[in-house]
């Protein structure tokens, strides 16, 4: 009875959401862009999909409440090597306290490197002399962004966890600085059956956000995900397995500057040591396939994805190093 109280909340919750995303305004309407860039790397390669996958630290930018998953302790690098010398890394820690639930701890880094300063008063075009100048000014400038947070997850029920995001983040736009406290939230939904799982995540909620003389919103999002084991896992829709694994995943985005958006991703796992994943992503603007392969050791995971970007951008990489403390 109180699984399907919660259950029934929850569709509430994402279908009021999902409502008020739909009559909002689409592409450049937000800010903090940077914040819809995750860079680990098992997430990229399985086409985005992450609200019930990720079971490492990392699970604190996709889904929280995954943490409840997780080992005792552990601490997760990532970094995701852009365009134009762009590159994003990531930190997390989550320690399990038992039935006092699990906390985490996470930064986010947007690194834009340094560019040349032009003004319109530097512009020079002489017609006589061949002079000209595009506007440099001898100068350099840099652009950061960061985010800094702490999780909290815990069970509800042997079906139901959740969590919650507490983050700060700063955006130095050489000229224009803004901050603002924004809270994510997720569920996960685990039934008895075992071999399906659902996660629900709501993004970056807040106030507004001022730069200089306007006010923008912030990049909300709304992901609902599925996945399952078709062979291997605890109990396969096909097959049981010792040595092989294949889970299906499914996940449907809605943001608050785009419309809706999906992904589709595969990973085979042999001796749960070798991962091999594929994803596809739709409604994207450039971005479809991606590839991605991992390792899991005793201690220690390491995995690889990339990203294709279309026809006009080039592809891009992600790396993730996850350890178990203890």
């Amino acid at each position: 009875m109180r699984a399907n109280k919660i259950l029934l909340t929850l569709i509430f919750l994402i279908t009021t959401i999902n409502a008020q995303f739909s009559t909002t305004p689409k592409v450049g309407t937000t800010v903090f862009q940077f914040l819809k860039v995750i860079p680990n790397a098992k997430a990229a390669g399985l086409g985005g999909i992450s609200s019930t996958t990720i079971t490492t630290s990392d699970a604190v930018f996709y889904n929280p409440a995954v943490l409840v998953n997780g080992e005792n302790m552990q601490l997760s690098l990532s970094y995701l090597d852009y365009f134009l010398d762009v590159n994003l890394k990531s930190a997390s820690l989550s320690i399990n306290l038992g039935n006092w639930g699990v906390l985490g701890a996470f930064l986010l880094f947007n690194d834009v490197g340094e560019m040349d300063l032009t003004t319109a008063e530097a512009v020079i075009f002489n017609y006589e002399t061949g002079e000209f100048n595009p506007g440099l000014t001898g100068e350099k400038f840099s652009v950061s962004s960061q985010c800094f947070g702490m999780s909290y997850a815990k069970r509800i029920t042997n079906q139901f966890s959740f969590g919650l995001n507490a983050k700060y983040v700063v955006e130095d736009l050489y000229r224009a600085k803004a901050s603002a406290f924004i809270f994510d939230g997720g569920v996960l939904y685990e039934p008895d059956f075992e071999y399906f799982k659902l996660g629900v995540m709501i993004r970056n909620f807040g106030k507004d956000v001022k730069f200089v003389d306007e006010s923008y919103p912030l990049p909300q999002e709304l992901t609902i995900g599925v996945s399952s084991y078709l062979v291997g896992g605890e109990r396969p829709l096909i097959k049981q397995s010792n040595n092989l694994d294949i889970l299906l995943l499914y996940n449907i985005n809605q943001t608050r500057d785009h419309s809706q958006q999906q992904h589709l991703g595969a990973e085979i796992s042999i001796a749960k040591k070798l991962f091999i994943r594929v994803g596809r992503k739709f409604y994207f603007d450039e971005e479809d396939f991606t590839y991605g392969v991992g390792i899991n050791l005793k201690k220690f995971r390491f995995d690889y994805a990339y990203n294709k970007f279309g026809e006009y951008l080039p592809s891009v990489n992600h790396i993730s190093f996850s350890m178990k403390i203890r």
